[in-house]
């Protein structure tokens, strides 16, 4: 940084030496002389006086200054800014007069050379070899350590350096920096740019593929901006070169031209620059050097090659987008249209606006990258044909629907009689077809669990039956096929089907059986490098090959109607439902289970009771359904289907390719399913006679988490999330608990690829029709955008109601069981053995369960089922009222290691209830008390609501009012809400009123049933800790033995794609901010009565607490 001036004499120096500047009145300080300087690109960068660079960096805070382009000394950057007569004449009030400047004189305008017809891009001969990523031997100042260096070599004896670290604080969740060395004269590395002359960084590699172009072609020569552009071209096999830093001024241009003159070949300097200011004026610099030089020049602006590149983008974010083969016919049109028809100088660029791109075309271009595959052998044939994979291989297959995948792995598993195939799916009922096709055992179905032993057994399972298999059994040359492994991975890490407590040991046995596994085999239609990298990941060592298929034979026309933000709108669904009942023999798939019952109803009515057939989660395995999911091509004619209702049941693993059959086929989408998923069930019928119609909501469904889009700032969030919950009873400060939690994350395989496919989803919900449209698109079809006119009937409506009340009825009168068997019978549904009967006879177990004494009705089945948060939050409003009890259950999940889960798993009510205890949100709930919108009380939540805190629970009050946001926080505690009243002339007054509307229907004996099960799993578990205390302590042992975690508090949730039943779940987290409520402490009688005032509980509890 700074230093003391070059001594002239002691009082000069003394004068000028910043450490002793406390002498002199007006000390040199570079921040009062920023107007001087000219900012450079980057925050805090400045263009430095003396070597014209753009790296003069200046700390706003202490303000010291060091220029990281050309090392200059500080002394004479302080010189230049600040001259020391200057300096002097201020300190003796003897300031000389400022000098007349000269007229700046105008630069000579040179007009550009003719550019010769018929350019092409120099090419080298093979891509060309990447400068690899590797841990730093040394750290220079302000690196962090765990930065990565890359080493850019100019020559023998200069390397530049650039360092690149995680940082969650900056947009992109990373920054860098760049540092030069050179070669002494006695052989010493020394960090500074020298003295030395700098060639264009891989000049000598573009001056040897000249050599091999003959005299008398025209070549085209890259210039780019940056040593990381010039080698993602060089992977490309384009030669091109860059300047060192921002050193772009006339003699290093000139040096270019001179090097590319003295070759004698015909060549023109192509300068592609970045999409940015900066870009423009490089750009402009060049041409103006070309032009003085009589050197042939063409700038290309990026827009021209890519329209969508974003601000400041470059070569990377048009391969990105476009791919290496259209980016270089599109740059090669572009020399050959400039070589007709010169364009004006660049440099009249500077006064065209430059306008950002918008927020969609950047999510656009995040989203294609997420989903890039880099194939290493292409194919292009109508099915596929690859060789028998060799051991110690990973085999990466990308084909489109119909290319005859399942085929090959048929081949497959009867060519290679020895060694056992196990074929993993995220969903067992769509692996039966597969199985059967392929000679599979299904765990399940065909008790394939018995040859898990078999050292030529061929075993299907889907990834939650994982803790059956033995560590060891994939170690004999074992093959595992993921068949469908995008969902695969989606499902294994986020899928509600798994458990908290299972989710960490399944993911174990995932790593250890693929890695110790000979040969696995990855599937998918839409594969991309991502998934590929997480599983090599897990199992390291093995040769990775990634074939594609790039065959597209003709696709059907797509007709797509964008519908409004999830949900779609009940006029909306209405008309889109009145083209499904015009159709001949329509094939139908939805994302909700309540819609495609009453789609499949009102069909019937159409085509005849029994013609049709519908396929939901709840009856895949009766014997109509399941017959078709294991062969839809012969159950068809067998049964002459006059249409088919099916949910995400469908997404993928079932083929329809009976010709001609379907007339149409119909999608409705409301943002529940992913878009990959949407476009996968839309293409389940391979050849209907007409088109596809969608109906496809414009958004996905909120989303928690605040929607974070970089991978680094949602791990931090998540860390300090986690943290937080252990902070409770870990005495260690909570930045190191964030710090541990953070690292920890960093280095999990598993989270890394969880963290990776949240940002996708948050990149996705935004803009769901959007990408869709463009993944049709990209797949080959032809995409015609509709608008939908809404229907004034609302018959599908109705009938979706009297599908609900009907289910809420059949799971009221269903067969009463007990809770543990209501357990076995979720954990094995799509099971052969368990009935439609079965899950309504579990759902049932599960309500009462919840509410011990309770009267399980029809009617309140319905209500569970539309208000899926009304027990979960009075299970809140017990905790918040028990904040003792609930921390005592907290702690003994601490102790048994439980607090940590994974990502997915997070909850974050303990943390919400804890904020609203420490906010005093229970003062709202004083009967004798009135607020207004600007009570002291009311505006102190709102202030909170825009605090970091609420900001981190996903509760921040964003645009809603200050009475509808508290509203939305004591919604957390019960349903409870205030009250509106209102005399003449005074402004609006809120109140609690238990008696006015302020609680829920029949709250008193729900809540007295909820309370009741709660302190009965309280007391159990205090029972079961002090009955293990004693057991340790006669066993003559210090440590307590291990416990099971607390059974989930269940929340019941219909229509699940998981499920397609009620899904069991301890989620009480809503979308919008909401928070729970506090209430006098209720506490339940010895004799329960449904009919107890809850006024009458209070006393009860606490001495039944003593």
């Amino acid at each position: 940084m700074s230093g003391p001036h070059p001594k002239m004499t002691q009082t000069t120096s003394n004068l000028h030496n910043p450490d002793q500047f406390s002498q002199v009145s007006d000390k040199f300080d570079i921040r009062n002389f920023l107007d001087r300087l000219e900012p450079a690109k980057a925050k805090n960068f400045y263009t430095c006086p003396v070597c014209e660079g753009h790296r003069l960096s200046v700390e706003p805070k202490s303000g010291k200054f060091k220029c990281w382009s050309g090392d200059c000394a500080s002394a004479d950057i302080r010189e230049a800014i600040r001259p020391l007569s200057e300096f002097l004449a201020e300190v003796k009030g003897d300031r000389p007069a400022r000098q007349a400047r000269k007229p700046k004189a105008k630069k000579k305008e040179y007009p550009p050379t003719p550019i010769p017809i018929g350019a092409k891009l120099l090419r080298l001969p093979a891509p060309g070899k990447q400068p690899r990523a590797e841990r730093p031997k040394y750290f220079p100042k302000d690196v962090p350590g765990n930065a990565a260096q890359i080493t850019y070599r100019y020559s023998d004896t200069q390397e530049v350096l650039r360092f690149e670290w995680l940082d969650p604080t900056e947009p992109k969740g990373r920054d860098k920096t760049y540092r030069q060395t050179h070669i002494d004269p006695n052989g010493k590395k020394v960090w500074s740019k020298g003295t030395g002359k700098w060639q264009p960084y891989r000049i000598n590699e573009v001056l040897e593929a000249l050599q091999n172009v003959p005299d008398d072609e025209v070549i085209a020569v890259v210039l780019q901006e940056g040593e990381p552009s010039v080698e993602l071209a060089r992977s490309i096999s384009l030669a091109s070169i860059t300047l060192q830093g921002n050193t772009w001024n006339d003699t290093e241009i000139e040096g270019i031209v001179e090097a590319l003159r003295d070759t004698g070949k015909n060549i023109v300097l192509v300068k592609l620059r970045d999409n940015d200011q900066p870009g423009i004026t490089k750009a402009a610099k060049v041409q103006e050097n070309c032009n003085r030089l009589k050197f042939p020049c063409i700038v290309i602006d990026p827009r021209k090659i890519y329209l969508n590149i974003p601000e400041k983008g470059d070569i990377r974010e048009i391969l990105e987008a476009i791919g290496p083969d259209e980016f270089l016919n599109r740059v090669n049109a572009e020399i050959a249209a400039q070589s007709q028809n010169p364009e004006p100088l660049p440099a009249l660029e500077k006064t065209l606006p430059f306008e950002p791109t918008s927020k969609y075309t950047q999510l656009l271009r995040r989203w294609k990258k997420t989903r890039t595959y880099t194939a290493t052998v292409l194919s292009n044939s109508e099915f596929v044909q690859l060789p028998e994979p060799g051991p110690n291989t990973i085999t990466c297959i990308k084909a489109g629907l119909g290319r005859g995948k399942t085929q090959w792995l048929a081949w497959l598993t009867a060519a290679m009689t020895l060694g056992k195939f196990f074929l993993l799916g995220h969903r067992n009922a769509l692996l039966r077809g597969t199985s059967k096709r392929c000679n599979f055992y299904h765990i399940q179905f065909d008790e394939g669990w018995k040859m898990l032993s078999d050292p030529n057994g061929r075993v299907a399972s889907c990834v939650d039956s994982l803790l059956r298999f033995a560590d060891d059994c994939a170690e004999e040359g074992c093959t595992i096929i993921l068949d469908e492994v995008e969902s695969v991975v989606r499902h294994i890490l986020t899928g509600r089907t798994i458990s908290a407590s299972d989710r960490i040991a399944i993911l174990e046995k995932f790593t250890r059986l693929l890695s110790s596994a000979s040969r696995l085999i990855l599937l998918d239609g839409h594969l991309t490098d991502a998934t590929v990298a997480y599983i090599a990941s897990l199992a390291p060592g093995k040769v990775i090959t990634k074939y594609e298929n790039t065959f597209k034979a003709a696709l059907p026309k797509v007709e797509i109607f964008k519908g409004s933000g999830a949900p779609l709108k009940a006029s909306q669904i209405e008309a889109f439902k009145d083209l499904i009942l015009k159709a001949e023999r329509p094939a139908v798939f939805v994302d909700s289970k309540t819609d495609a019952i009453a789609l499949h109803r009102q069909l019937e009515e159409i085509h005849g009771a029994g013609t049709g057939l519908l396929l939901h989660a709840d009856n895949a395995t009766e014997d109509w359904q399941a017959e078709f999911m294991d062969s839809p091509d012969a159950s068809i004619p067998s049964h002459q289907w006059s249409f088919i209702v099916a949910t995400p049941l469908l997404q993928d693993g079932v083929d329809i390719s009976i010709p001609n059959y379907f007339s149409e086929v119909f999608g409705m989408f409301g943002g529940v399913v992913s878009v990959n998923s949407v476009c996968q069930m839309v293409r389940r019928v391979r050849n209907p006679i007409g088109g596809i119609k969608i109906l496809c909501a414009a958004r996905g469904l909120p989303l928690r988490d605040g929607g974070e889009l970089y991978a680094a700032r949602f791990q931090k969030l998540m860390a300090d999330r986690m943290a937080a919950d252990i902070s409770e009873f870990d005495e260690r400060p909570l930045e190191d608990i964030q710090a541990e939690i953070y690292e920890e994350a960093k280095r999990c395989l598993h989270e890394r690829a969880w963290v990776d496919l949240k940002i996708l989803e948050n990149i996705e919900q935004p803009y769901f029709y959007d990408f869709v449209c463009e993944l049709l698109r990209e797949s080959g079809h032809e995409v015609l955008e509709l608008d939908i006119e809404s229907a004034e009937t609302q018959t599908h409506k109705q009938v979706k109601e009297e599908v609900r009340e009907e289910y809420a009825e059949a799971v009221a009168m269903a067969e009463i069981i007990p809770i543990a068997e209501a357990e076995k019978i979720l954990k094995r549904q799509n099971h052969k053995k368990v009935t439609e009967a079965d899950i309504r006879a579990a759902n049932r177990a599960i309500i009462a369960d919840q509410l011990p004494g309770y009267e399980i009705t029809g009617a309140l089945v319905l209500r569970l089922k539309k208000d899926n948060k009304l027990l979960p939050r009075m299970r809140n409003l017990w905790e918040f009222q028990n904040p003792d009890k609930a921390k005592q259950l907290r702690g003994y999940k601490y102790e048994e290691g439980k607090l940590k889960v994974f990502g997915s798993d997070h909850r974050l009510n303990p943390q919400i209830l804890r904020a609203l205890q420490k906010l005093d949100i229970g003062k709202f709930l004083d009967c004798d008390r009135t607020f207004c919108k600007d009570s002291p009380e009311v505006l102190a939540a709102a202030k909170w609501g825009e605090g970091k805190e609420a900001a981190r629970l996903d509760m921040k009050i964003k645009g809603q009012g200050n009475i509808p946001y508290l509203q939305s926080l004591l919604a957390h505690l019960g349903e409870v809400k205030l009250m509106s009243e209102r005399k003449m002339g005074q402004e609006r007054q809120y109140r609690y009123k238990p008696d006015g509307g302020s609680l829920p229907a029949d709250f008193h004996e729900l809540y007295a049933a909820v309370s009741s099960k709660m302190l009965e799993k309280w007391e159990e578990k205090v029972q079961k800790k002090e009955s293990e205390k004693c057991s340790a302590v006669s066993a003559g042992t210090v440590d307590s033995t291990s416990v099971e975690p607390i059974p989930p508090l269940p929340n019941i949730l219909y229509n699940n794609a998981a499920r397609g039943g009620m899904e069991i779940e301890e989620d009480l987290e809503a979308p919008i901010c909401q928070a729970e409520v506090a209430i006098a402490s209720p506490e339940l009688p010895t004799e329960l009565s449904p009919s107890t005032p809850i006024a009458n509980l209070t006393g009860w509890v606490s001495r039944w607490g003593k």
